[in-house]
């Protein structure tokens, strides 16, 4: 978040199974962050694909290729 400043995350793969037990954790974590701004704007979700890796991979490998 440091880097990006992104408004959206989207977490998958073994992280979207167990994200119930942790994201009151993560949202307490966030709190903390440096740049309160960015936590305001920002949207956590899970994915609804089950091979959500491989989606992004490919997708990064096509944009590299642009």
């Amino acid at each position: 978040m440091y880097t990006y400043d992104p408004q959206l995350i989207v977490l998958g793969g073994s992280a979207r199974h167990g994200f119930e037990y942790f994201k009151t954790a993560m949202w307490d974590e966030l709190k903390t962050f440096a740049f309160p701004g960015s936590v305001e704007k920002i949207k956590i979700e899970i994915s609804e694909l089950h091979n959500s890796g491989i989606v992004g991979a490919a997708a990064l490998y096509l944009d590299s290729q642009n």
